[in-house]
């Protein structure tokens, strides 16, 4: 039987070792979810847990107060038997769900649960968009007109902007900036939001997390903020905020963290859109090369 516990801040070091050796063994999994950071992150309000054996990970959450627990593929040295330990372990499990199940281990959940593949189901709010990150450094195309056009939009009316990764020097002003951003738009981001609460903390520490930030700055002031998490080739944007009276403001932002990137970075993880008709209209205007759908499991 799995032993859970809640992840503390001294257990970063186990979740980093098993996601490193997650990416050893070859598996390529591209959701956002299974990447350290993302775990790091978000183990606080999605009241996140996490068991380990036989030199696998296993994760379980709670994505919101009324629904049951959420359990994540096993992450680390993968193969059936990690999987099978699984299922015995939620046997007897009252309201979950195995959750976040990759396109290419559909197969190997329903030899293992030994339940039809269509038993599984992906919800399109919850899909991932993937980019390629050259696309979006060099944008060229019909597809990337509006792209483009902010970009040049915004290097037109503000000369000698600058994007500037998050350090001691400029980390207060860019946590100022953050509260800010979260109390003018309430509707979207609040500082009543799990956000806020996952955010602040990285600000503060991106190292810790396994993160990056950037910030934009123009006339001297911060007016946008991003953090991401490079795992494997692929860079992981969790937060994204910038002022939305400024044309190109995002564009411009997106493109200067991906410069400050490692070239081995070859793609660009931007998350889902939850449903939301501007989030969604925003993620399909920077020509998403595909989406990556999470298939879920009732137990």
């Amino acid at each position: 039987m799995l032993e859970f516990k809640r992840i503390e801040k001294e257990d970063f070091p186990i979740i980093d070792r098993c996601f490193c050796e997650h990416l050893q063994s070859g598996a390529r999994w591209s959701q956002c979810d299974y990447a350290p950071g993302t775990v790091k992150m978000w183990r606080i309000p999605y009241q996140m847990e996490y068991a380990v054996a036989d030199g696998a990970l296993y994760l379980r959450a709670k994505y919101e107060e009324e629904s049951g627990t959420s359990y994540l593929m096993p992450v680390g040295r993968y193969d059936d038997h990690a999987l099978e330990l699984l299922r015995e372990h939620t046997e007897n499990a009252d309201d979950a769900t195995l959750s976040v199940i990759p396109e290419s281990m559909k197969s190997a959940v329903a030899r293992v649960f030994c339940i039809p593949e269509g038993s599984m189901y992906a919800d399109r709010d919850w899909a991932d968009y993937i980019y390629l990150r050259e696309e979006l450094i060099s944008p060229k195309g019909k597809k990337h007109h509006n792209y483009k056009y902010n970009l040049n939009r915004f290097e037109k009316e503000h000369p000698g902007y600058s994007v500037e990764a998050i350090t001691e020097v400029n980390r207060d002003e860019a946590i100022g900036f953050f509260k800010e951003y979260c109390l003018e738009n309430p509707d979207t981001s609040s500082i009543d939001d799990p956000e806020y609460e996952a955010t602040l903390p990285v600000i503060l520490d991106c190292e810790a997390f396994s993160m990056q930030g950037a910030v934009l700055r123009a006339s001297g002031r911060i007016i946008g903020l991003t953090i991401g998490e490079v795992f494997g080739d692929t860079v992981i944007i969790h937060t994204e905020k910038a002022r939305k009276d400024i044309p190109g403001a995002y564009q411009t932002l997106a493109r200067g963290f991906l410069k400050m990137l490692s070239s081995d970075v070859i793609y660009v993880n931007r998350e889902e859109d939850m449903g939301l008709e501007g989030l969604r209209r925003s993620k399909n205007s920077y020509a998403p090369l595909r989406l990556e759908y999470k298939y879920t499991l009732n137990l």
